[in-house]
C-alpha cells in the first residue's frame, strides 16, 4: 500500500510538473507570437532607409520642359536671406536662429509627405534655401 501510495504521489507530482511546464511554454509562446506578429505588421517609424535612398537615386525621371513650381505655398526661396527667413535685414543671431527653427519645423522634408513625392522634393529645395539663408545671416553676409 505504501509503495502504491508513493507511486501515485510521484505520478501526480510528475503530471503536475509537466502540466506547469506546458502552461509556461504556452504563455512564453503566446508572448513571442504577440510581439513578433504585431511588430511585423507595423511600418517602420523611420522615413527613409538606406536601401530606399539608393533605390530612389537609381530611378530615372523624365526631364520636363517647364521648371515645376513649388507645391508648398507660403515661402519664398529666391531672394535675400532675411526675406527667406522672414526677419529684418539686421536681425540678431537669436532672431535668425528662432526664425530658422520655426521654418524648419514647418517645412522639414520628413514632415512633407512620402519620399520621392513632389511635396517632399519641394521641401528639400525649401530646406536648402532656409539653411543657406541662415548660414549667410549668421556669417553677416546679408
Amino acid at each position: 500500500m505504501l509503495h502504491n501510495g508513493w507511486m501515485t504521489a510521484a505520478w501526480i507530482g510528475s503530471a503536475f510538473f509537466w502540466s506547469q511546464m506546458i502552461l509556461v511554454l504556452l504563455i512564453v509562446g503566446s508572448v513571442f507570437y504577440f510581439f513578433y506578429s504585431s511588430h511585423s505588421r507595423q511600418s517602420s517609424k523611420f522615413r527613409l532607409r538606406e536601401f530606399d535612398r539608393s533605390a530612389i537615386k537609381s530611378e530615372k525621371t523624365s526631364p520636363s520642359s517647364d521648371p515645376p513650381t513649388l507645391s508648398l505655398p507660403g515661402i519664398r526661396i529666391n531672394g535675400a536671406p532675411h526675406e527667406i527667413l522672414g526677419i529684418p535685414r539686421f536681425a540678431s543671431k537669436e532672431e535668425v536662429r528662432k526664425a530658422y527653427k520655426e521654418l524648419m519645423k514647418r517645412y522639414h522634408p520628413d514632415l512633407m509627405g512620402p519620399l520621392g513625392s513632389q511635396a517632399w522634393k519641394d521641401a528639400q529645395k525649401i530646406a536648402t534655401a532656409i539653411n543657406d539663408a541662415k548660414d549667410k545671416m549668421l556669417a553677416g553676409k546679408n
